[in-house]
């Protein structure tokens, strides 16, 4: 009885280790570790506007940076949390590899096609029209 409960307990320890560092994903801790050492340098966008994911992909390109795009409707909670993980470590990678000067240039341009794309957005829901 007590291996049981013992075996138990170092299982229910794994799996909290395993979704703490969102190894349940395909993107995570380690996978952007990994990349990192390989020297790709990647953001993962989950379900932004087209446009606005076509805009952040020629920015990123500036700067060799790879935009990839998911559905977030096919990712189940765990492997999102992964997806933030694997985007927060990418993020400092990103920002030691271009310098704190570059990196806010790009975080600027990031900004300004997002302040853009949420105009593009409003102006096409036809209800926030209506309200006006």
């Amino acid at each position: 009885m007590k291996r049981y409960i013992c075996f138990s307990f170092c299982l229910i320890i794994i799996d909290l280790v395993l979704y703490y560092y969102g190894c349940l994903s395909k993107y995570n801790y380690f996978t952007a570790s990994w990349d990192i050492r390989k020297g790709n340098y990647r953001s993962i966008l989950m379900d932004p506007p087209y446009d606005y994911y076509i805009d952040e992909k020629k920015i990123a390109s500036k700067y060799d940076i790879e935009i990839i795009y998911l559905k977030s409707s096919i990712l189940i909670n765990w492997q999102t949390k992964g997806v933030f993980i694997y985007n927060k470590y990418m993020k400092k990678a990103i920002n030691k590899k271009l310098g704190a000067e570059r990196y806010s240039k790009y975080l600027f341009e990031l900004d300004s096609v997002a302040k853009e794309g949420d105009i593009r957005i409003r102006l096409k829901s036809p209800t926030l029209r209506d309200t006006h």
